[in-house]
């Protein structure tokens, strides 16, 4: 009976935050697939490279960690 009314309780939450936020689905998916934001970061480097250009020579290795 608990379990029931927990499952009640929760999509009553979430139906509530959906109207309160106005969270829209497509709306997200049209800005996590954004090209113009993925040119600009094309064009920054890698972290491997930027650690390789930062950190002497000496304390990297490219074997893989223990």
């Amino acid at each position: 009976m608990e379990i029931i009314c927990y499952a009640i309780l929760l999509l009553l939450a979430i139906i509530l935050f959906k109207f309160i936020f106005k969270i829209n689905i497509k709306k997200i998916k049209e800005k996590q697939e954004n090209k113009e934001l993925e040119n600009i970061t094309d064009k920054f480097p890698n972290n491997i490279e930027i650690v390789r250009d930062s950190w002497p020579s000496g304390m990297l290795s490219d074997k893989p960690p223990k």
